[in-house]
């Protein structure tokens, strides 16, 4: 049986090893991914005070009570050049690799679509890593659709 809740600050290191798994697989598809040698404190230090952050919000996916997944929304704003300033942000869905493909994300999604929806949010954006084939398909099959691209380009020094 999966339960959803909210994170709390004791759920922080099983949140922490989920994060490393997360960069480690997108990582497998773009070296841009890898983590910094303190890259886990940090997050550390940041998904700690997103917890407490009203415009956040941290969930966990509990499987048989042990935490297999975690989601990170937000709740951000445009500058005021925008007409629509306020929009949601689903910045992480991480689920562990053996409880994958089994409808956790999906379901951690939905419950982040209604904390959007009860605080008027009109429009929820992601960045997906286009060197990334199944997270471009997870997300399209939830209704997401590209409207702008990110460009680089590497500078050798």
């Amino acid at each position: 049986m999966l339960q959803i809740r909210k994170a709390i600050h004791k759920d922080v290191d099983k949140i922490i090893s989920l994060w490393c798994d997360f960069m480690d697989f997108h990582e497998s598809y773009d070296n841009y991914y890898k983590r910094a040698k303190n890259g886990a404190s940090v997050f550390r230090e940041f998904i700690d005070k997103q917890i407490s952050d009203r415009n956040s919000l941290v969930l966990v996916g509990l499987k048989n009570k042990v935490i297999c997944a975690y989601l990170l929304a937000t709740i951000e704003h445009r500058p005021a050049v925008f007409s629509e300033l306020k929009y949601g942000y689903l910045s992480d869905i991480a689920v562990a690799k053996k409880y994958r493909r089994n409808g956790i994300g999906e379901k951690l999604y939905n419950e982040a679509f209604k904390w959007f929806k009860k605080r008027k949010i009109k429009r929820i954006e992601l960045t997906v890593a286009t060197s990334n084939p199944i997270s471009i398909k997870f997300w399209s099959k939830l209704g997401f659709k590209p409207y702008s691209e990110r460009r680089f380009i590497k500078v050798d020094n």
